[in-house]
């Protein structure tokens, strides 16, 4: 199954990640809500995978709330600074969404592009990550 993609970055990098194949683009900045951004997209469900590709604890923050029930959020980015929890990770919202939250380790810079690369061929995989994205959204 191919997945639908949600940017969400610096309005500056609109351009850029919709050259890549998302069908749409939230700007970080002058949005209000992004989670309801993601619902309105979304036909009020929410979306099936978030992707926190940044090192700032505020992606991951939201990330639970843009979730559909059974949704999956997968962190890629290690943030910053001193460790904090992820702010929407309430154990009765996780259950009663059947919510998860995931680890992805990957090598540097370059060893995660190849890996992309390589993932486009296949047909369930229907968008090339950027490096520079901060959050992906898969619905």
């Amino acid at each position: 199954m191919a997945h639908r993609v949600i940017g969400v970055d610096a309005a500056s990098k609109k351009g850029i990640v919709l050259s890549c194949g998302a069908e749409y683009f939230i700007p970080l900045e002058g949005t209000k809500s992004i989670p309801e951004v993601i619902k309105a997209l979304t036909g009020g469900l929410g979306a099936h995978a978030v992707l926190i590709l940044t090192a700032n604890n505020a992606a991951y923050a939201s990330s639970l709330d843009m979730l559909r029930f059974g949704g999956r959020v997968v962190c890629v980015g290690v943030p910053e600074g001193e460790p904090v929890p992820i702010k929407s990770a309430l154990p009765q919202l996780m259950i009663a969404k059947a919510l998860s939250i995931v680890g992805v380790a990957v090598g540097d810079r370059r060893e995660a592009i190849e890996c992309l690369d390589f993932a486009v061929g296949f047909p369930s995989i229907s968008y090339l990550l950027l490096r520079f994205l901060r959050v992906v959204v898969l619905c």
